[in-house]
C-alpha cells in the first residue's frame, strides 16, 4: 500500500529554493514526495527544519524543559505561518489593484485609438498609454512597498513580544536556556531578512540593484578622486621642495658674487 502523501502538492516550487537562497539558506525544495516543502510558508523549507531542530536541542541542553520547548517552537511555527499568510494576502491584494489599473488604462487607450481619425493622433494616444503605464506601475511599487514596511512593522512588534514571552518563560524554568534564547533570536531575524527579500517585486529587487551599483560606483569614485588629490598634493609638495631647495641653493652663489 503506497504511503500518504503528506505536505505540499506536486509542483510547487519552494519561495527560498532559489539559486541566490540556496547559496545563503542552503534551501533545497523542490517540492519533490521527499522533500515537501513547496510552500512560501518558512517553516515548511528545508532551510527552516535544521534551523529549528539546532535550537530545539540547544534549549533542551540548556536545561530547558521538552514540553515547554516544543510549545515554543509550535507558537514560532504558527507565528511565521499567519505572518506568511499576511504578506502574501497583502501581494494579492497589491497586484489586484494595479492589474485593475492597468486595465482601466488600457481600455481608455483603446478607445482613444478607435476613436483616432490619422496616425499622428494613434502615436500620440500610443506614447501617451506608455506614460500611464510606467507611472502606474511606478505608483503601486511604492504603495506596495510603503504597505509592506507598515506591514513588518506590525510583526517586527509580534516578534518582539512572543520572543520577551518566551524568554520569562525559560526565565523560570531554565535560566541559561533564557540566554541561549537571545541568541537564537539573532539567528532567526537573519533568516526572515532573507525571507522578506522574497516578497518583493521585480521592480523592488531592480531599484535596489541599480542603488548598490550606484552606491559602487561612488565609492570607486570617491576612491579615484582620493588618489588623483593624493598625487596633486604630492605632486606639490614636490614643486615646493624643488622650488625651496632652488632658492636655498642659490643664496652662497649670490653672496660670493
Amino acid at each position: 500500500m503506497q504511503a500518504k502523501r503528506v505536505g505540499p502538492p506536486r509542483g510547487y516550487q519552494c519561495a527560498l529554493s532559489g539559486p541566490l537562497n540556496q547559496q545563503r539558506l542552503g534551501c533545497i525544495c523542490p517540492g519533490s514526495d521527499n522533500q515537501q516543502a513547496g510552500y512560501r510558508n518558512p517553516t515548511h523549507c528545508a532551510a527552516y527544519k535544521p534551523l529549528k531542530d539546532k535550537h530545539k536541542k540547544q534549549l533542551i541542553d540548556a536545561g530547558a524543559p521538552e514540553q515547554v520547548v516544543e510549545k515554543q517552537a509550535k507558537e514560532l511555527d504558527d507565528l511565521a505561518a499567519l505572518e506568511d499568510k499576511q504578506l502574501q494576502q497583502q501581494e494579492a491584494v497589491m497586484k489586484k489593484k494595479e492589474a485593475a489599473a492597468l486595465a482601466k488604462a488600457e481600455k481608455e487607450a483603446k478607445e482613444k485609438m478607435d476613436a483616432a481619425a490619422d496616425e499622428e493622433t494613434r502615436a500620440a494616444v500610443t506614447a501617451q498609454y506608455q506614460k500611464d503605464v510606467a507611472a502606474q506601475k511606478a505608483k503601486h511599487a511604492a504603495g506596495r512597498k510603503a504597505q509592506r514596511g507598515k506591514l513588518n512593522e506590525r510583526l517586527a512588534k509580534r516578534k518582539a513580544a512572543m520572543a520577551n514571552k518566551h524568554k520569562q518563560e525559560l526565565e523560570e524554568k531554565a535560566p541559561q536556556a533564557a540566554v541561549v534564547a537571545e541568541q537564537q533570536e539573532e539567528e532567526r531575524e537573519k533568516f526572515d531578512a532573507m525571507k522578506k527579500q522574497l516578497h518583493a517585486s521585480q521592480e523592488e529587487l531592480a531599484e535596489e540593484k541599480a542603488k548598490h551599483q550606484l552606491e559602487h560606483k561612488t565609492k570607486q569614485l570617491k576612491t579615484i578622486i582620493a588618489v588623483v588629490v593624493s598625487l596633486l598634493l604630492l605632486s606639490c609638495l614636490g614643486n615646493f621642495a624643488l622650488t625651496f631647495f632652488a632658492i636655498n641653493f642659490d643664496r652662497p652663489s649670490s653672496r660670493r658674487q
